[in-house]
């Protein structure tokens, strides 16, 4: 066997938490069509281990441990695998934006569709209480309270759809 396996993209906090010394465990299994699989072999490794691996055309031996045992001397591996590729992409966070000069302009866009119910009535998500707010004035003060303050024109374009608009005779 000689599988070619796909890229994979995952997360480095998910994969390590963050630590390129952190030991990985890489289990290889065989799958059959009759929807059985046999365990090959296994091996341990960290990112930075891989990432030192890259370009040398070094591969990383499958061991076996049952197969170790019985085989003792005579068992080099059960496989191999080659590396070919590790990246390690930084993904900027929302404070990086601010520092590295991103301007952001607050808009807001009201859904007014009967969706979510006659707005005259309490269990509708648009009733508008005269005591508390609802659900999305709520969303609407707690995501624009943080948002504003890195608004660089402090004007919030606000818009409305889905409404039907009365026609008087005026």
């Amino acid at each position: 066997l000689f599988p070619n396996w796909r890229q994979i993209e995952i997360k480095f906090q998910k994969l390590c938490n963050g630590e390129l010394d952190r030991t990985l465990r890489f289990e290889c299994f065989d799958w059959d069509s009759d929807g059985s699989e046999n365990y090959i072999g296994s091996f341990d490794i960290t990112l930075r281990q891989i990432q030192n691996l890259i370009g040398r055309k070094s591969e990383v031996q499958l061991i076996n441990q049952q197969k170790a045992k019985k085989k003792k001397k005579s068992y080099k591996n059960s496989g191999t695998i080659l590396f070919t590729k590790c990246e390690i992409i930084q993904e900027p966070s929302f404070i990086e934006f601010i520092r590295g000069g991103c301007e952001f302009n607050l808009m807001v866009a009201i859904d007014f569709t009967q969706s979510n119910g006659n707005p005259n009535n309490p269990t509708s998500l648009h009733y508008m209480n005269p005591y508390k707010d609802n659900y999305y004035i709520k969303a609407i003060k707690a995501v624009g309270e943080i948002l504003s303050n890195y608004d660089t024109d402090k004007l919030f374009p606000t818009f409305g759809f889905g409404a039907k608009m009365k026609v008087s005779d005026k």
